[in-house]
Order: structure tokens, then sequence, then C-alpha cells
């Protein structure tokens, strides 16, 4: 990671913190409250898994990406992480909890 600048690196981590926030905002009102921390953890899990690629595919590749759109695209790729990793945990322990004989009855 020796080809980041500090702008860069500052700049990525500003996006993924308020990615990270904002995101977190939307699990609170689309998760309910028994998998509330369960959810939060996917979001975290998946701005840590944007951010990593963010870096890894500017190390990779070397874009000349002016500061605003590396900033933009950086939060809407851990934005768009963190609510995926929200509802994949979400789901994952929905299916848990119906694997113990229960059908679902609607």
């Amino acid at each position: 990671m020796d080809s980041l600048d500090q702008t860069t690196t500052i700049l990525l981590i500003i996006a993924a913190i308020l990615a990270l926030i904002s995101s977190l905002g939307m699990v609170i009102l689309m998760t309910p409250r028994r998998n509330r921390w369960l959810s939060w953890l996917g979001a975290l899990i998946g701005t840590v898994v944007g951010a990593l690629g963010v870096v890894y595919f500017i190390a990779a590749n070397k874009p000349s990406l002016d500061a605003i759109s590396m900033f933009l695209g950086s939060y809407f790729v851990c934005a768009m992480l963190a609510l995926i990793g929200a509802v994949a945990l979400n789901f994952l322990s929905y299916v848990v909890g119906q694997q113990g004989g229960s059908s679902l009855e609607v």
C-alpha cells in the first residue's frame, strides 16, 4: 500500500466512517429489534470489506481520480456493502431460526 498517498487515505477513512454512520441509521429502520446487533455487525463487516476493496483497487490500478470522485465513490461502495452485510446477516439469522423445526405460519 505504498502507492496510496496521505490525502487518499484520509478521504477513504472519512468516507468509510460516514458510510457506516448513515448505513447504521438505515439498519435501525429496516431490522427488527431482536436482530439489530447482528445487523450492526454485518454493516461493520460490509464497511470494512468495502474500504479494503477500494484500497486494493486504488493500489492495483492507480487511477487518476480527483478528490471528490474518490470520496463519493468510496462512500457509495462502503454504504452499499454495509447495507448488503446487514441484510445478509439478518437473513441468515432468520434462516437459522427457522431450522428449529417450526414452520412459517402466515
